[in-house]
Parts: structure tokens; C-alpha cells; sequence
């Protein structure tokens, strides 16, 4: 699939989609009562602290490292979750 659109269109593009469905998967549950919102602001204030020490540790350590340790992180929650 070959496009003329820059990287920056198709991230914007991307986002939007995203956007979107994220919205509706939101608001769809909301609606019938079905949303847990206590769960949803636990989510959105790990992924916020994520998101800042990601950014605050991405400047302090090289990225081959900085990439390492995120996969080290990702697969002993995987695993942490999958075996109890």
C-alpha cells in the first residue's frame, strides 16, 4: 500500500482513527451503564505516570537500553499476569 501523504499525514490520520474508536468504546459502554469509571481513571492515571517517566528516563538513558528494560518491564507483567 503506497501513499503520497507524508509521515505526519498518516499519523495525524492515524490518531484521529484512533480517536474515534477510542471514543466510541468509551461511550458506547457509558451509555448502557455498563462502563466501570473508577477503572477507567486507574488506567488513564498508570498510563499518565507511564507516559512521564517514559519521557523523563527516554532523555537519561540510551535507547538500546531505554528499549531493553521496557521489554524487560512488559514481558514480567505478561507473564505475572498470565501465570497468576
Amino acid at each position: 500500500f503506497m501513499t503520497d501523504w507524508s509521515v505526519a499525514q498518516m499519523a495525524a490520520t492515524s490518531n484521529a482513527f484512533g480517536f474515534v474508536v477510542g471514543g466510541l468504546s468509551v461511550a458506547l459502554p457509558a451509555s448502557s451503564g455498563l462502563f466501570d469509571w473508577h477503572l477507567f481513571a486507574k488506567v488513564i492515571a498508570g498510563l499518565l505516570t507511564g507516559l512521564g517517566a517514559g519521557v523523563l528516563l527516554s532523555r537519561a538513558i540510551p535507547r538500546r537500553w531505554f528499549a531493553r528494560g521496557i521489554g524487560a518491564i512488559t514481558i514480567y507483567l505478561g507473564m505475572r499476569m498470565l501465570l497468576g
